[in-house]
Formats: structure tokens, sequence, C-alpha cells
């Protein structure tokens, strides 16, 4: 059968082939142009990559998060880039993806004074909120209506305080992150 090689039995045998790389002997570059292949960039090991490979491992890597270590899969990588551009992107992808990775990429990126996200739970703004605590030195986090908004903020709210805000600035980052 010929195979895309986003097709997710794909992508299994070629990390179940990483699994056992050491195996493969001098033949092992083969598996690592199959991860490239495949786009499953996270899993390369970048001590051992071809030129080719080191080339597509960094355009994977977001900015100003190289101390995180960070690497998006294709698929991050091409939803960050879009929004990167100034596109509306709408994605609907399952928990294990990677979306709130996408958007800690985005932040850290400082492009954006103001940002809205919307969570549907307020359990969801606590958790989000600590996520984000990582950016305090240059954002201010608001979870509230009654705290006041600093030079640049992140409002991070449930869809029903959304709409009962009335102060917000003009906005450069707006993320619905999951609703029902």
């Amino acid at each position: 059968r010929n195979s895309s090689p986003n097709d997710t039995a794909v992508q299994e045998l070629v990390l179940r082939a990483l699994e056992h790389k050491a195996l493969f002997g001098e033949s092992s570059v083969l598996i690592d142009a199959l991860v490239r292949e495949t786009g499953l960039f996270p899993y390369m090991d970048e001590e051992s990559l071809s030129i080719k490979d080191q080339i597509a491992y960094e355009y994977h890597k977001p900015l100003n998060m190289e101390r995180d270590g960070i690497v998006f899969h294709r698929v991050q990588g091409k939803v960050y880039r879009l929004l990167l551009s100034g596109k509306n992107v709408i994605l609907s992808a399952p928990t294990s993806f990677g979306k709130s990775l996408i958007i800690d990429a985005l932040i850290a990126t400082g492009n954006y004074q103001n940002i809205v996200i919307v969570v549907p739970t307020i359990a969801l703004i606590d958790e989000t909120r600590r996520r984000f605590a990582k950016f305090r030195d240059n954002f201010k986090i608001i979870t509230h209506h009654s705290q006041e908004p600093g030079e640049r903020n992140i409002y991070t709210f449930t869809q029903e305080r959304v709409v009962d805000y009335e102060q917000f600035p003009d906005i450069d980052l707006f993320v619905i992150d999951e609703f029902y």
C-alpha cells in the first residue's frame, strides 16, 4: 500500500524503528531520514543529524524557546508559521497534539501586546494561569474583571467572562482554547 508520511500507521512504524536505531548500525541515518520525512522532528537526536536533517530540525524550533528545547512536529510547525504570518486558523486536534505548546510559542515571540485566551471552565483558567507564569516578566496575567491591565496583558477568561468584560484594549492574538 502506498502510504502518506502523515499516515499514523507509518509514523508508528518509524517511531518503533527509532526505538531500535542502534540495531541499524551504519544504516541508522536512514531512520533519521524517515523521521524527517514523517515530520516527527521532536524525536530526532540533534547530535547525530545530517546537514539536511539539521536544517529541517532547526526550522521546526519556535522562536525564543531555545532554552526550553522545544521542537515542533510538522503540523504544529505549519500551524505556528500560519499564525505568525497573521492568518486565522481553526484547529481541531486531539489533546496530545500540543495546541497549548503552540500558544506558548506564540506568546514567547514577544510579537503581541494584548492576548485573549478563552477557556471553557474556571478550573482551566487557573491551570492556564499557572502555565503562563513563565511569561510574568513580560505580561500581566489577567483572570478576573477586577484586575487592572498593564502595558502588555494575557487575558485568560471563560466565554462568559469575555462577554462581560468591557475594558479590552486592541487585541493582537485571540485564542479559543477548547469549547463545548
